[in-house]
């Protein structure tokens, strides 16, 4: 899971900012980049979905330093990776 920054629906974006939450499936482990500056979106696509007000979004990434423990000790290095799906848009007005 993870937030971007700084983007705006449907314009595509590159080196924008990313907050990224790991959840390991099967265990209780939280990982957290607690901000916007350890991660960067290479590059971001968005295009209309088939729902009204709806994008559907791609693009690659990677993260500099490592995800923490949100709780307890440990932590993870997401080096790079691609995502697609769907965008969700939150403005005060919502």
């Amino acid at each position: 899971m993870f937030g971007l920054t700084g983007i705006r629906a449907g314009k595509p974006a590159h080196a924008v900012g990313a907050n990224l939450t790991v959840i390991v499936q099967g265990k209780s482990r939280i990982y957290g980049t607690l901000g916007d500056t350890r991660c960067t979106v290479d590059s971001l696509t968005q295009r209309a979905a088939r729902r009204p007000r709806r994008l559907s979004g791609g693009g690659a990434r990677f993260c500099t330093q490592p995800a923490h423990a949100i709780r307890g000790d440990g932590d993870v290095l997401v080096s790079t990776f691609e995502f697609a799906g769907l965008v969700n848009y939150q403005t005060d007005e919502q």
